[in-house]
């Protein structure tokens, strides 16, 4: 199988049904792919990028513009701005915008994920899952192992369904935001959760297991706590709000 180099000024790129592992480098264009066979590497100034099928390692890294990959084994894509939607991937996955949503659906393998500001969306993750957001929401689902969480501004919903000895220590942290996360019944886990000023109902929990506690008054912004182990304890799952308020439920994902 040959490699496919391609250089190119400015101007659009298109390539299909290429059994060979391709490198392109643009000045700048849109790029539309169809089926490719093995591994692609993309640099280009800017433009966007649209992926109907990658069987091999993918490597793209755009000044600017949004990307859409609809099947890919794994790799990284990065943009200086724009939104970055995978639809199914078959291994790792790396992605990060400049700013930009990140819309990922199913993923076999770990999920790194960043972008400096808008919202992330996840349908399922076999592996560990960290992501960051300088402000936007995180909807993570299907989540097989742990999650880091990290967001400027926005809630933040994580639901487990690793069963005992998959799941892995756990952060969940949004500057102002609500939290919910779900959990299977049965799974051993340690809960470490706060809300620095808890709004409405603060802290609440589908488990008996959790011990919820307040300081301060009617009158002041109070501070909400819960701690507890639940199936004996487990991995630590800590999750933290600055202002918002946080739900443990019991998560019945069979429903996704």
């Amino acid at each position: 199988m040959a490699t496919v180099l391609g250089a190119t000024g400015a101007g659009s790129v298109t390539l299909d049904n290429l059994d060979g592992s391709v490198k392109i480098t643009s000045g700048g264009g849109n790029v539309e792919v169809g089926r490719l066979g093995s591994d692609f590497s993309l640099i280009t100034a800017g433009g966007d990028v649209h992926i109907k099928n990658a069987a091999g390692q993918m490597h793209i890294n755009i000044g600017g513009g949004k990307v859409y990959v609809g099947s890919m084994k794994g790799g990284f894509i990065q943009t200086g701005a724009g939104n970055i939607d995978v639809r199914k991937c078959g291994g790792d996955l790396g992605v990060s915008s400049g700013g930009g949503n990140l819309n990922l659906g199913d993923v076999n393998g770990a999920v790194v994920a960043g972008t400096t500001g808008g919202s992330v969306h996840l349908d399922s993750a076999k592996g560990r899952v960290q992501v960051s957001t300088g402000g936007g929401s995180v909807d993570l689902f299907n989540l097989s192992q742990g999650a880091q969480v990290e967001t400027g501004a926005g809630g933040i919903t994580a639901e487990f369904v690793g069963k005992r000895g998959s799941f892995a220590d756990s952060s969940l942290h949004t500057a102002a935001g609500d939290v919910i996360v779900y959990l299977p019944k049965e799974l051993p886990v340690t809960v470490h959760a706060s809300s620095d000023m808890a709004t409405g109902h603060g802290i609440a929990s589908e488990f008996s297991g959790l011990r919820i506690t307040k300081e301060g008054n009617n009158f002041a912004p109070r501070s909400m706590f819960a701690e507890g182990t639940l199936n004996g304890g487990g991995p630590v799952l800590k999750v933290r709000t600055i202002m918002g308020q946080i739900d443990f439920r019991q998560s019945h994902w069979q429903a996704h």
